[in-house]
Order: C-alpha cells, then sequence, then structure tokens
C-alpha cells in the first residue's frame, strides 16, 4: 500500500533561532500549505540552504531526526532517509512523492485538494502540469500541444457555494464542478473539444480519452432542432444505456475502426447524426 506525500517549497518559522527557516515540506493530499509564521518542528521537513552557505563550503539539504542532523547536496537522498524513519514512526508499507505548491499558492482557500491531487497522480504519466492562477474561477492541471494549444481539466470547489460559477446552484440542481476543455488558453472560438461533469471517474476517464484520441464528437444533423451545439462521447458511453446503437445500424466495433480525424454519417429511425473521431491534438 502506498502513501502519497507532496513535497511543498516553504518558508517558515524558525523558534529557536528566531529567524525564517527555508526548505521543503512533505504533506499528505489533504494537508494545506503551512503559514509563514507556523514552526517548520511540527512538519516532516527538509532544509535547503543559501548561496552563502555553500560557498562556505556547506551541502545544499540538512536533515533532522531525533537530534541528529544528515547533510547532502543529493535531495532525494535525504528523502529516502526521512521516509525509511516516517515509515518506522506510521507504519505504511511503501510512499510516492510528488511536486505540490502551484494550486496551494494560487488559491490558499482551496477546498478539496485530496481530488486535485488525486488527478495530478493520475495524469502525471500524460505530460499534465499544474498551472493554476489566482485569477482563474478555479485550480486546473494543463497538458500543453504546442505553443497556443492544450488539454485543460478544470476541477471545481467541493462546496459549491465557494465557486465563482455555481455559487447559486439550486438545491435540486446537478453541480457539474467538472469540466474538460481542448483549446487555445481563454479563447471559446478555438474549442475543438468542451463537456463538463458530475463525478470525478466520469471527468478522468473522458481526459485520459482524450489524450489517446478515442473521444467522438457527435454533431445532430436532420430530425433535431437547429443549432444544437455537438457533444463529446468515449467508447464507454456509446455502450451505455444512453446510446442505441442498433437504431443507427452501428455497432461500438465501428466506432472504435473509425480513423482519427475522419467522419461518418448515420442514419436512424428519424434523424441522421455525423460521428467524428476527435484527432490532431
Amino acid at each position: 500500500m502506498f502513501e502519497f506525500y507532496k513535497r511543498i517549497s516553504a518558508t517558515l518559522n524558525d523558534p529557536y533561532n528566531n529567524q525564517d527557516w527555508n526548505g521543503f515540506v512533505y504533506l499528505s493530499l489533504d494537508q494545506k500549505k503551512p503559514s509563514r509564521d507556523e514552526d517548520y518542528h511540527n512538519f516532516y521537513t527538509i532544509q535547503k540552504y543559501d548561496e552563502k552557505w555553500l560557498k562556505m563550503g556547506g551541502k545544499k539539504y540538512s536533515l533532522l531526526i531525533e537530534r541528529s542532523e544528515i547533510t547532502s547536496d543529493n535531495l532525494e537522498e535525504l528523502e529516502k532517509h526521512l521516509f525509511k524513519w516516517i515509515k518506522g514512526e506510521v507504519g505504511f508499507d511503501d510512499y510516492r512523492i510528488i511536486w505540490g505548491g502551484g494550486v496551494e499558492s494560487e488559491f490558499p482557500d482551496y477546498d478539496d485538494l485530496e481530488t486535485y491531487y488525486k488527478a495530478k497522480l493520475d495524469l502525471s504519466l500524460y505530460g499534465f502540469e499544474d498551472q493554476c492562477l489566482h485569477n482563474e474561477a478555479m485550480p486546473h492541471l494543463c497538458k500543453p500541444l504546442d505553443e497556443d494549444k492544450a488539454i485543460r481539466f478544470w476541477i471545481d470547489f467541493k462546496d459549491h457555494k465557494s465557486s465563482d460559477l455555481h455559487y447559486d446552484k439550486k438545491e435540486d440542481e446537478t453541480y457539474l464542478r467538472y469540466f474538460v476543455e481542448c483549446s487555445e488558453y481563454g479563447d471559446y472560438d478555438t474549442r475543438q473539444v468542451a463537456k463538463n461533469f458530475e463525478t470525478y471517474e466520469e471527468a478522468i476517464h473522458f481526459v485520459k480519452s482524450l489524450v489517446k484520441s478515442c473521444v467522438y464528437m457527435v454533431e445532430w444533423k436532420e430530425g433535431y432542432p437547429e443549432n444544437i451545439p455537438p457533444e463529446f462521447f468515449t467508447l464507454k458511453d456509446f455502450e451505455g444505456e444512453e446510446w442505441n446503437l442498433e437504431a443507427y445500424n452501428l455497432s461500438v466495433d465501428d466506432i472504435e475502426g473509425l480513423l482519427i480525424g475522419n467522419s461518418m454519417d448515420s442514419v436512424g429511425v428519424n434523424d441522421r447524426i455525423t460521428i467524428t473521431r476527435m484527432g490532431d491534438i
């Protein structure tokens, strides 16, 4: 069983020397970044020294464990010592460390760090980065595709009353707190993909499918009112009860076999749709 910890760069209080302490703090995923006035010895920490100390011949990092100091220029070496000690104290089998900081610096009042860092871990192999900015409505993870375009996974506040977009949601309304898009930053006209989700499981599946070019755009043609915006689905959606593919003489295999970037028309009893496999993203 893995325990996940986030490594956050922080400035804390050194009560013994009445000065600032600088280094890395190791927190569980649901813990918030400590404030500057909190004492460093209340957390799992590794101190980072400044250039002045290094010029005097000192090591770059220092770890204090039970009154013993271990110094090194290799941060990972000290982390192994730290977590060997933590494992003995806490009793977990193994651990993983991820970088933290962006979301907590830009959104200090964010109320669901556990889900955010879970998403960061789930998408770590897909090239997603923390690109949070405090003037945005909510935190997000981003996978750059070129100089302009990117896939962005937005995760709103857990409490909708804290949301800039859904604060006035009625009690019987669904809270669509997850949003996935592929576009240039802030440019609605360049959006290739956009979809809201209620649950994390649905959203993360869609993001992974989008990266793998396994998302399909459905355009509603004959038999539907005009100006219905296209919707986006994964193969898992087509397998569900929402779709009756037999009515269109289609199977999931037919859709899966569609080449990336290609489209096909399908005629139902009273309607016609166009399905496009999204690609080049």
